[in-house]
């Protein structure tokens, strides 16, 4: 027997293979598309999937960066801060110092006059009566003053 294809007259007026109608060619056809486009589908999807997967670890790494950096950036910060509480704190205990030195002194200066105006008023006591009587007067009428 001959494998031959034979021709025969289709409804339409076309010619076609023995066993085989215009519909079944194309329906095979259609199948093979089809399960082409699955497969590119399927492609596609995992190369989605891996792009997804590449995505996420690239941010995770970032935020990982980025933590990181906030971290040493919070570090730097407090070490400047206690640095400057540090200065501050001895500038503190420096003025301290100072203000105690001229509060001595003004202490020691005073001291002084006082002695010194006892001593006048023990060598002199009528012109230190004479001069606080002056200055009872004079600040009596400056009060005085309306």
């Amino acid at each position: 027997m001959n494998d031959q294809t034979v021709s025969t007259a289709t409804p339409a007026g076309t010619t076609g293979t023995a066993g085989s109608s215009p519909d079944q060619a194309a329906g095979a056809a259609d199948s093979a598309h089809k399960a082409a486009f699955k497969g590119h589908l399927g492609e596609a999807g995992d190369h989605l999937r891996q792009a997804a997967s590449l995505a996420g670890d690239a941010l995770r790494g970032a935020a990982s960066a980025a933590r990181g950096e906030i971290d040493d950036g919070r570090e730097r910060i407090r070490g400047e801060l206690g640095e400057t509480a540090g200065a501050g704190r001895e500038a503190a205990r420096e003025a301290r110092a100072v203000g105690e030195e001229q509060l001595d002194l003004a202490l020691a200066k005073g001291q002084e006059l006082l002695d010194t105006a006892r001593d006048l008023i023990r060598e002199k006591p009528l012109a230190a009566l004479g001069i606080a009587v002056a200055t009872g007067w004079v600040v009596a009428k400056l009060g005085r003053r309306d």
